[in-house]
């Protein structure tokens, strides 16, 4: 049992919130890119930011998740999630995790990426590591009331849109600061980093011939080499 819950919180199993159904791949046979069937996935590499992204489709599925299941991977690697946004079959990579009672999908899915580290440590296998049902369905959570877990929730989706945001933002910059790097580097190797250097102390040469280049005259006092004449 979790103990130092908030008032009003319980513990308890996966298997008493939810419908849990592991996943079984079909025959090869039965896949296809043709659109035939069900959209089918089979592990983490399916996953996008929120749900699977379309790739395989399968005529003859043997198990079927529904939109609003939340998709874990129990084999290599374990606890990664996502949300299903529609009807699709889930090869054996896979375990689709339907909730009870009113429970809102986001909190399971939440609550099991919170507790990813814990499913990874009950993993076993030498070459592929895994857990099967019966780890799933004694993995504890704390629950809240069901008003708190929709307060929750939508606290958490505010802050997540946030964190996303920022990522964005940051991503922008990287790409502003490689092409700032590479116009640190070009303007050193023409010459026009240092010019006001030059002007105000006088020349510094590592040689006697102004040479143009592809991309103009050479700064007075500089010339082209080989590299094999340098190193």
């Amino acid at each position: 049992m979790r103990a130092n819950l908030p008032e009003g919180w319980a513990s308890a199993r996966l298997a008493e919130l939810s419908v849990i159904l592991m996943g079984q791949s079909p025959p090869g046979s039965t896949y296809n890119e043709k659109e035939e069937g069900l959209p089918f996935f089979q592990g983490k590499t399916d996953f996008a930011e929120r749900s699977p992204k379309l790739r395989v489709w399968c005529s003859s599925p043997s198990r079927v998740a529904e939109p609003g299941d939340v998709l874990i991977s129990v084999r290599a690697p374990v606890g990664p999630t996502n949300v299903a946004d529609r009807t699709c079959a889930i090869g054996r990579g896979l375990a689709a995790i339907r909730p009870l009672g009113g429970i809102p999908t986001e909190w399971i899915l939440h609550s099991l990426t919170y507790s990813g580290t814990e499913l990874e440590e009950q993993a076993t296998g030498s070459t592929f590591t895994a857990i099967n049902r019966a780890v799933l369905e004694s993995l504890e959570l704390a629950v809240p009331p069901l008003a708190e877990q929709r307060r929750i929730v939508t606290k958490v989706e505010a802050l997540l849109d946030q964190v996303n945001r920022v990522k964005a933002r940051l991503a922008r910059v990287q790409a502003i600061l490689k092409r700032f790097r590479h116009a640190v580097l070009a303007a050193a190797c023409s010459g026009t980093l240092t010019r006001d250097w030059r002007n105000h102390l006088g020349k510094f040469c590592c040689g006697s011939t102004s040479t143009a280049t592809s991309e103009g005259e050479l700064p007075e006092g500089w010339k082209l080499a080989e590299i094999g004449e340098l190193l």
